[in-house]
């Protein structure tokens, strides 16, 4: 790794499960938040050209007015911790109510 970026997610990760075998679960639920965010990058930087910019038209559970983007990343990061197959139970300001994953028949953690 370049001495100037430090070392990356990923290898740090690997390291720290390398070192306690029983965190393995957790490098797959960062592993996807990783994906999730380089995901959410982009759709930021595309904002202004795909129109996903402003208003979405709903207000969250915090009384706040819901932009698109916020709309779109709460999908990104749901589907992304999702397909780990180690969520049980996800909640989110964008959300009324806790999302249950159910296609997990033994979920590890909730997010």
């Amino acid at each position: 790794v370049c001495g100037e970026t430090g070392i990356t997610l990923s290898r740090y990760m690997m390291e720290l499960t390398r070192a306690n075998p029983e965190m393995a679960e957790l490098e797959a639920i960062f592993s996807a938040i990783q994906t999730a965010c380089k995901t959410i990058g982009q759709l930021i930087r595309r904002s202004a050209i795909d129109g996903t910019t402003g208003l979405h038209g709903h207000v969250n559970v915090q009384g706040e007015d819901q932009k698109k983007l916020d709309v779109i990343t709460n999908e990104v990061l749901k589907r992304a911790l999702k397909s780990t197959g180690r969520m049980g139970v996800m909640a989110s300001e964008e959300e009324d109510t806790p999302v249950k994953v159910d296609n997990q028949p033994h979920p590890s953690y909730d997010a």
